[in-house]
């Protein structure tokens, strides 16, 4: 759902802010890339943005345990109730 045309979008940003335009859609998976290579040019850093780099980031979260083990268990109440 479009709130705002494309090309009225685009003429705001491009003549009256003077910045780079990127239409992108993260539901979507659109234009994501493109959208770190305007920032990287509006600030100056070289970079080397491709679809190799996409395909080198973490596909997936690193697996913790979602509970204590036994052993941690037992970690955890040792000298608890401890009276000094």
């Amino acid at each position: 759902m479009r709130r705002v045309r494309r090309e009225v979008a685009e003429t705001i940003i491009s003549i009256d802010w003077e910045h780079g335009f990127v239409e992108s859609s993260a539901k979507e998976n659109i234009n994501i890339l493109g959208i770190f290579k305007e920032l990287m040019v509006h600030a100056k850093i070289p970079h080397d943005l491709n679809t190799s780099v996409v395909n080198k980031r973490r596909r997936s979260l690193p697996v913790y345990p979602t509970s204590p083990t036994i052993k941690d268990k037992a970690l955890l109440k040792r000298n608890s109730c401890a009276v000094s």
